[in-house]
């Protein structure tokens, strides 16, 4: 059967030729996605409770929409590179026949975040075994924003919330200093005037600190084109969460202290972390901006250079 072409203009001016065969590559593609849930069904309803449940797993709610985002934002250059090689084809098969062996044998004791990871590299696998290795390449980055799907141990998350906790801590004692406000620490406890602040796990920000960084992310891939400038990006979330929580911890403490006794347990200090996102986020929006402007100048200088 003749195979019909498509062509369509890619936004770098050259063409994109998409066979109508594609169109079954993507069905199988995604029978295939949707046939390995129903195997990890259970590991997925976990994953669900885990991050509604707990802080730090509910960016994993934004994992897949961002990586499917990126993937379709991107799709000419990904599937124009699709060059599904009999090696590749072969390779990512027994992988993906490997990661489903291992998944029977240790269903009954693995946590939720092995069965995630085998998850994950066997869609890993269906979309090397479907497009090959160039086009893996090509959306490199929304395949690696997907292990973020993969929940954080308790080890390594409790070490983060903690680093956040005396992080933010420091920049509070600073600011209240900043502010000529009397304040004496003892590690994680500020003492000021009439007032004792325990700066305790919900005064890290955790949940809004990983959402920040998913938002950060997306953003980056959006007007970014540098790997540098990306990174850059990225590493600024640590610094602006750290500003933003202990920002957070100042603003309540000084409205308890001359405004209410009732900002130590209002709105404020219990869910108001959606006002300090924001003021994280338009930080953020002004160094990608910043650092898009510096890609810009540096294009320019290239191209007179060269002429």
């Amino acid at each position: 059967m003749r195979s019909i072409l498509r062509v369509r203009p890619s936004r770098y001016g050259s063409t994109f030729v998409e066979p109508e065969a594609f169109f079954h590559r993507h069905l199988c593609f995604v029978a295939t996605l949707l046939g390995s849930c129903l195997l990890f069904t259970s590991a997925l309803g976990n994953l669900f409770y885990f991050a509604m449940a707990y802080s730090v797993g509910f960016h994993t709610l934004l994992v897949i929409p961002v990586s499917t985002c990126l993937v379709y934002r991107n799709r000419r250059e990904i599937f124009s590179h699709s060059r599904g090689g009999f090696i590749s084809a072969v390779c990512s098969l027994i992988a993906f026949i490997c990661v489903l062996s291992f998944h029977e044998v240790s269903k009954q004791s693995s946590g939720v975040s092995l069965q995630i990871l085998e998850l994950v590299t066997m869609w890993v696998c269906a979309f090397v075994f479907f497009y090959g290795l160039q086009a893996l390449w090509m959306a490199r980055s929304a395949v690696l924003f997907l292990f973020l799907l993969i929940p954080i141990p308790n080890v390594l998350a409790d070490r983060i919330i903690l680093f956040l906790q005396e992080r933010s801590a420091d920049v509070a004692f600073w600011l209240f200093r900043i502010c000529r406000i009397p304040v004496f620490r003892e590690e994680l406890v500020l003492h000021i005037p009439t007032l004792d602040l325990a700066v305790a796990e919900q005064c890290s920000g955790i949940r809004s600190s990983m959402v920040l960084f998913v938002t950060t992310f997306m953003l980056g891939q959006l007007v970014l084109h540098s790997f540098w400038s990306k990174s850059l990006l990225l590493m600024s979330v640590i610094p602006i969460v750290i500003l933003k929580n202990g920002l957070r911890i100042v603003t309540a403490s000084l409205l308890t202290i001359f405004v209410n006794r009732g900002f130590l347990h209002g709105w404020l200090h219990q869910s108001g972390g959606i006002v300090f996102y924001l003021l994280g986020l338009t930080i953020v929006i002004v160094i990608a901006n910043l650092l898009r402007a510096a890609e810009g100048q540096r294009n320019g200088s290239w191209q007179r250079n060269e002429s």
